[in-house]
């Protein structure tokens, strides 16, 4: 399982911003379920690796924060059981005995190719 996760959560909860915007172009017509609405304000909430205390310092640069003694793996492999008992594996699955967790450095991927 490969999961993008940022290094820390740079969003603020922009809902009703949002659903005043909505309004205003649309009217009541944009009626929006419920269900879209509170999705969108969990997504608004996600934790990065800084507030999940798996990055022990912003160090900037994604290959400075990586360094490892500023990873916490333990607080790593916890983070990632949480997310994979979220997904439906069970809670006492185990992790492949090489390389059971790791990070990745993404940020300098200005485009797919």
């Amino acid at each position: 399982v490969a999961l993008v996760v940022p290094k820390k959560n740079l969003t603020e909860d922009r809902t009703e911003k949002y659903l005043e915007r909505i309004e205003k172009e649309h009217g009541k017509e944009a009626d929006i379920p419920q269900s879209v609405i509170d999705m969108m304000r969990r997504t608004a909430q996600q934790k990065g690796l800084l507030e999940m205390g798996v990055l022990k310092a912003d160090l900037g640069s994604g290959e400075r924060c990586l360094i490892p003694d500023n990873v916490d793996v333990d607080r790593l492999k916890e983070m990632a059981r949480s997310i994979m008992t979220e997904m439906g594996l069970p809670s006492d699955a185990n992790f492949y005995e090489t390389n059971p967790v790791q990070l990745f450095d993404f940020s300098r991927r200005a485009r797919c190719i």
